[in-house]
């Protein structure tokens, strides 16, 4: 058995797989001094004056995290309007060149079609205009033709001169109906890209007051939070005081 200042080592018994022991601690002589531990620091009671200078401290971040906040809105504000009003200047842009070119190609359309009508008119004259003059070269030559023969061949020349009325007539037509089908096409084309452009303002003007919306809800928000903050400080203060 051992012994270490105030503890008494006794051995109770030896195993193989190891020894056992008993602690005996000694009674505390009436003698010892006991070493009671320290108090507990206190405390130290904040003055007003600190709790003030805390409080006048909060409210200067608050207010600068406000200024901030406020500086961020209104560079994004300016941000949004700026790629809105690009984006409206684009499309008005667009639409202006758009109509400039199919003006410009309904009046080419036009050149086009009064050439080839000019064209197919002139085709057509001098086509009448030999067979005429085959016919009458003819009824010249048969002049000591029968009186019948003669007939026929002022019939024919009739009745030729009748097929050229009546094909230039209907070539005359489908030029027309085709002139009308390309101006009607083009005119839907301005028309559609009008559309286009009144409707796509139309939705970025939305989106422009969307986003005003949103700024000012959170600007709200923000206003009453900050009301909120600026409440309890003055509660506080005045509960302090």
């Amino acid at each position: 058995m051992a012994h270490i200042a105030d503890i008494q080592v006794k051995e109770l018994n030896k195993r193989a797989s190891g020894h056992a022991f008993e602690l005996i601690l000694r009674p505390t002589s009436p003698d010892a001094k006991v070493q009671f531990p320290l108090s507990p620091v206190k405390k130290k009671e904040t003055s007003l004056d600190e709790i003030l200078k805390k409080l006048e401290a909060a409210d200067e971040r608050r207010k600068n995290h406000e200024a901030e906040l406020l500086k961020n809105l209104a560079e994004k504000r300016e941000h949004e309007k700026q790629v809105i009003q690009r984006a409206i200047d684009e499309c008005c842009n667009f639409s202006k060149n758009t109509l400039e070119k199919l003006t410009q190609k309904m009046v080419a359309a036009q050149e086009r079609h009064r050439i080839h009508e000019a064209e197919v008119l002139k085709t057509l004259a001098e086509k009448r205009e030999r067979e005429k003059e085959v016919l009458q070269r003819a009824m010249d030559e048969g002049c000591n033709f029968s009186k019948t023969t003669q007939e026929k061949l002022t019939q024919k020349m009739l009745a030729a001169e009748e097929r050229y009325k009546t094909h230039e007539a209907e070539v005359l037509k489908q030029l027309a109906e085709k002139r009308e089908h390309e101006r009607e096409v083009l005119q839907r084309a301005m028309d559609d890209c009008c559309n286009f452009s009144k409707t796509t303002q139309e939705k970025l003007n939305q989106k422009m007051e969307a986003n005003k919306d949103n700024r000012e809800a959170r600007l709200a928000a923000l206003d009453k939070k900050l009301k909120d903050k600026e409440k309890k400080i003055e509660e506080l203060r005045k509960t302090k005081e």
